[in-house]
């Protein structure tokens, strides 16, 4: 069973990081040694501003490639790619990175390979890279904080190895094993905490475990039960959320790290979602579609837009009075737990409709609703893609977040994200990896579109 999940899981980042070949006889174009870029996945950005030029580095696993690329956030500029004739600027992996981890000091980036091959590491000051003596398979990285006192750096590396099931706690001081724990099912995606104190595992048998850092054990065997295949882990700053993919049914699953308990009702979308990540000020998840958008998502009001194709309809179905709507239109975000207050102004001859900022859709919208306005109780049967004709009376509607979703490129799979500039109301930089079009799209904040493309 654990040799057909670790085929699957093969199978899935294959799939994952696919990019279009082209075929055809005859010499390969020159500038296909020359891509900045090729099938870039995975990324993580410093954490720190260089002082020189108050600039952040993002650095993208090429997993077609075999390197890594670096880019400045502020002029765009590649300091190093996949590839050329001379091999100038090229900081060369193993045959197909698999994950990557920054340490908290922002000292070094650690590597791995979907091979098993020594793992590398990455000055971040410098950009040298050199191979460690650690070597693993196809293993999962997350770093943070070290809280047991075993080891003088205060740091910890953890990998996940997907083939033989086991965690591995490394002190990046000298690049050694501390501790391993046998984990009963197969890892597919890990992160840690911010403080340090747990390590969280999807799985894929569907579970989400935890796991105690200081003394690497389970809190809990086996875990949540999830279901379907979880992937992707993103953490609140507090340690005590945990917004969790799953690509069976496509969904985002929250989970309350303290009780071990999930949300009744996630957040589900038409098309599998690769990654997510949280912005800065952490009032927001970026979440990349398959399909080529990223979706963004209100932690303080539980919004997503867009988590739908379909539009919400609304019908007044009574009380009877001179004043009837037959239908408002709403094209808006789906929320959870949201309230709609809908009041008709008599003297002016119009509807007003208001959603609260809580926040209610996670799925299908039901029916049945009912609503006290200035003329008494009235019923709303919310109908999602249907239309039927509307009596043209006046409405106004209004809502308090929510933005579209953002096209970028091809398969976008890795998000990294990081501050404009020292200024907060300046907003934050979100760069997106696209696999299937070796592009990388950097989004404004301020704008929420793209404002450059890197190819």
């Amino acid at each position: 069973m654990r040799r057909r999940n670790r085929c699957i899981l093969y199978l899935v980042f294959l799939a994952m990081t696919a990019i279009p070949i082209s075929c055809g006889k005859g010499k390969v174009p020159e500038l296909e040694f020359r891509r900045n870029f090729q099938g870039p996945s995975w990324s993580v950005a410093s954490l720190f501003p260089r002082p020189e030029k108050n600039d952040y580095l993002i650095f993208m696993l090429n997993s077609k490639g075999g390197s890594i690329s670096i880019v400045e956030s502020k002029a765009y500029n590649i300091l190093a790619r996949t590839g050329d004739y001379h091999k100038t600027n090229v900081l060369e992996l193993g045959r197909a990175p698999f994950d990557l981890a920054i340490l908290p000091d922002n000292s070094f980036i650690y590597i791995t390979d979907v091979w098993r091959d020594k793992v590398r590491k990455l000055e971040v000051d410098n950009l040298t890279l050199e191979e460690t003596e650690l070597e693993f398979e196809t293993a999962l990285i997350s770093a943070a904080k070290d809280q047991s006192g075993e080891r003088s750096s205060g740091t910890a590396l953890y990998f996940a190895e997907i083939p033989t099931d086991r965690l591995i706690k490394v002190d990046p001081a000298y690049d050694s094993v501390i501790a391993e724990l046998p984990l009963p099912y197969t890892p597919t995606g890990m992160a840690v905490t911010p403080a340090g104190d747990k390590i969280v595992l999807t799985t894929v048998e569907g579970f989400l475990s935890s796991v105690d850092a200081k003394t690497m054990t389970l809190v809990q065997e086996p875990g949540l039960w999830l279901g379907g295949r979880p992937t992707r882990i993103a953490i609140d700053s507090a340690g005590k959320r945990a917004y969790v993919l799953n690509r069976d049914p496509s969904r985002m699953d929250i989970v309350d790290l303290d009780e071990m308990t999930a949300d009744p009702e996630p957040i589900y979308f038409d098309f599998p979602v690769n990654n997510l990540a949280f912005s800065p000020d952490g009032k927001s998840i970026y979440l990349a579609g398959s399909e080529g958008l990223i979706y963004i998502y209100f932690v303080n009001m539980g919004r997503i837009c867009g988590s739908y194709a379909s539009e919400p309809m609304f019908f007044d179905s009574g009380p009877e009075c001179d004043a009837t709507l037959q239908e408002i239109k709403v094209k808006d975000c789906y929320i959870r737990n949201e309230r709609w207050y809908v009041i008709y102004k008599e003297r002016q001859d119009f509807w007003v409709v208001k959603g609260s900022k809580s926040g209610w859709q996670t799925a299908k919208a039901y029916t049945g609703q009912y609503y006290t306005t200035d003329l008494g109780q009235l019923s709303f049967i919310i109908k999602p893609g249907e239309l039927h004709p509307s009596d043209d009376d006046q409405f106004y509607f209004f809502t308090d977040a929510g933005v579209d979703p953002v096209q970028v490129n091809q398969y976008p799979t890795g998000i990294s994200i990081v501050p404009k500039s020292d200024k907060p109301e300046d907003g934050y930089l979100v760069f997106v990896s696209n696999t299937g079009s070796n592009t990388i799209s950097v989004i404004w904040s301020n704008l929420q579109k793209v404002v450059w493309t890197l190819h």
